[in-house]
């Protein structure tokens, strides 16, 4: 049986976005639905890091309920870690001691 996870999100421009997510074969695929069209689905390949964590969220959200098995949130998990780390943001760079 196949389940999807949907959920809600807004776009840096102030558009809102519906997200949509499936397990595949033990990978995560996530589509959004194109804001100017009711029924055109844009995958994302790979998902970026926000959309891994807005999964990541609702999974979260349902295991705590009962609803998904605790793997499928520790798979997002190991996704989101896979992530190349972006080299933009200085907070996770260590500074040596002087």
């Amino acid at each position: 049986m196949r389940r999807d996870h949907e959920w809600k999100s807004t776009s840096p421009e102030g558009e809102k976005v519906l997200y949509r997510a499936r397990k595949e074969r033990g990978v995560w695929i996530v589509h959004s639905l194109d804001p100017d069209s009711d029924d055109v689905w844009t995958q994302h390949n790979p998902p970026a890091r926000e959309e891994l964590e807005g999964l990541r969220d609702v999974l979260w959200r349902k295991y705590q309920r009962r609803r998904v098995p605790w793997e499928e949130v520790l798979l997002v998990d190991k996704m989101i870690e896979a992530l190349p780390v972006d080299p933009s943001s200085d907070a996770d760079t260590p500074t040596p001691d002087a």
